[in-house]
């Protein structure tokens, strides 16, 4: 048994998308979507068969803090997506949104070491954001972008990255965003403020198609979607829960035709 965990969580894909590669495999479970805020109480009721979970709002940082043992990224974070059943147990906390987006940097754009990165936001996307990509070993610090410029600069201070201000344009590569401004049909930045950037990425893919991602477009940048970032984590987490390589193919068509068919 597995299950995704969060509330609210209707509008997850991972059931299907995890399943998809189950079946693919051949292996032997269940995944189901549960609708949960207090991870404390419901790991107190899991049965031994139950081997992994993926957590998702507002379970992260209980994720973190809860289970035995965590990942080097879950420490520097302080928050967790994935656990994973030890064969004595014991529940081991990870962090895959972190390894995804690295997995889905590197996939998409060809990265040299002079290659400079802006993170948009302060919020838990972005703080795992900024420390991944800190493995990069980029010539420049990755740098971020957050409405108030002390939000902004206290980040940057803690990941070791470099912030803007709320009002520079911003000179950049690749600009990722991690705020919230796409759920509420807006976007963070005016195109003033990063003209020049040549790729932008979302970290969402509900909407898939954000404000921020078409006004780029429009001006001539290449853009990527958060379908890239999710399926990366995705396969990490499989492949943390079952020990197996994720068929990654598969779990690709399943989380298409599951966003295609809501569109």
């Amino acid at each position: 048994m597995l299950a995704v965990l969060g509330d609210p969580i209707a509008h997850s894909v991972s059931p299907q998308v995890h399943t998809r590669g189950l079946r693919e495999l051949g292996i032997d479970a269940v995944y189901v979507a549960v609708r949960c805020a207090d991870l404390a109480s419901f790991a107190q009721q899991l049965a031994p068969q139950w081997s992994g979970l993926a957590l998702t709002a507002p379970l992260k940082r209980q994720a973190a803090h809860l289970a035995a043992a965590g990942s080097h990224l879950v420490t520097q974070t302080g928050a967790a997506n994935t656990w994973v059943r030890g064969t004595d147990g014991v529940w081991q906390a990870h962090n895959t949104d972190g390894v995804g987006l690295e997995r889905a940097v590197q996939r998409r754009w060809p990265l040299g070491k002079h290659t400079r990165i802006t993170v948009l936001g302060t919020g838990g996307a972005a703080r795992t954001a900024l420390w991944a990509l800190q493995g990069l070993q980029l010539h420049e610090p990755v740098r971020v972008w957050g409405r108030r410029t002390a939000d902004a600069q206290a980040l940057a201070a803690e990941v070791g990255a470099r912030a803007w201000s709320s009002e520079d344009v911003i000179e950049s590569d690749l600009l990722i965003d991690c705020t919230s401004a796409a759920l509420q049909g807006q976007a963070p930045l005016t195109p003033q403020q990063y003209a020049g950037t040549p790729h932008v990425m979302a970290s969402t893919y509900r909407p898939l198609d954000t404000p921020l991602l078409r006004a780029a477009r429009a001006r001539g940048c290449a853009t990527s979607d958060g379908r890239g970032w999710f399926l990366e984590q995705a396969c990490a987490q499989f492949e943390l829960q079952q020990g197996v390589p994720a068929p990654r193919a598969a779990m690709e068509a399943q989380l298409h035709a599951e966003l295609e068919s809501e569109a």
